[in-house]
């Protein structure tokens, strides 16, 4: 027999799982470089920081990661 409060309790354990993954990749950086380029990407597809000859991107950073959350939805 369906048990709706039964559903709506596996359903909440799946959100909570799916938000400990989310903030265990939050954690979880890697860092890539070539020439004299270096960035550095989160676990969740987030840029962290974008280097040229050492000098921090902040714009080119914020421009990334709001088109990588756009083409998320």
């Amino acid at each position: 027999m369906f048990n709706p409060l039964k559903q709506a309790g596996e359903l909440n354990k799946l959100r909570k799982e799916a938000q400990k993954i989310q903030e265990e990749l939050k954690k979880i950086e890697v860092e890539k470089s070539k020439s004299k380029a270096v960035v550095v990407v989160t676990g969740d597809m987030k840029i962290k920081s974008i280097k040229l000859e050492g000098e921090e991107m902040f714009d080119i950073k914020a421009a990334l990661n709001d088109a990588i959350q756009d083409a998320q939805k």
